[in-house]
């Protein structure tokens, strides 16, 4: 069996044997795992400890790097890859789908609510003078067009182009508005767990074209 070299500043990828567990060295000496290719990484114990509380599970895939700056201590990190990263939120998508559409059921029945308080179209209500005034009918705009935007349809999936806009625009205000500074690659997490989530609801469509 290879025993894997890891070269500073030089991240390598790997995934775990099945269900096998680490074995740990005697006197502080860290953990040896072996890979789902076959070789055997050694890492030490306070890395080992990053490794488990990654929760790794059968066939993900995660990275460790050794950096090294200059005449600088050394230091470790470990972190999952971004395709288990992906796996991971779309397993997640379900769950994350349900609540998106109770919260969008729940703006739904206000409106309907708010709607039925409201005259009809033609109505006369009282003005305060002996008159009368015509009372605007209700709008009758979905709930889902109100948290969208116009561009929103009141009927049908909305197309994947203008979803994908929607919801990168949504992340970059929300994030902005509670003052948080992400990463590039947290962004994408975040837009691709909501994209994956109105897909498996049923909430996109076809590509829409622009006019030529």
């Amino acid at each position: 069996m290879e025993l894997i070299e890891l070269r500073p500043n030089e991240p390598q990828e790997m995934a775990l044997a099945g269900e096998i567990s680490p074995c740990k060295l005697p006197n502080g000496l860290g953990c040896l795992y072996t890979l789902a290719d076959g070789r055997i990484l050694h890492l030490g114990e306070s890395v080992a400890r990053s490794v488990a509380d990654l929760q790794l599970k059968p066939g993900e895939t995660f990275r460790v790097c050794l950096h090294q700056k200059g005449s600088g201590l050394p230091y470790w990190s470990v972190w999952l890859s971004p395709e288990t990263e992906r796996a991971r939120a779309a397993a997640e998508a379900p769950d994350l789908a349900e609540q998106l559409s109770a919260s969008l059921e729940l703006v739904g029945r206000r409106r309907r609510s708010a709607e039925t308080a409201v005259p009809a179209r033609g109505f006369l209500a009282a003005t305060g003078t002996d008159g009368a005034a015509a009372v605007p009918a209700a709008s009758s705009k979905p709930a889902i067009a109100a948290v969208s935007g116009s561009r929103c349809r009141s009927e049908g999936p909305i197309p994947y182009n203008v979803a994908f806009r929607e919801i990168v625009g949504l992340v970059a205000r929300e994030l902005a508005a509670a003052g948080e500074q992400w990463s590039d690659q947290a962004r994408q997490d975040a837009v691709s767990t909501l994209f994956i989530a109105a897909g498996k609801a049923g909430w996109l469509g076809l590509w829409e074209r622009e006019a030529a």
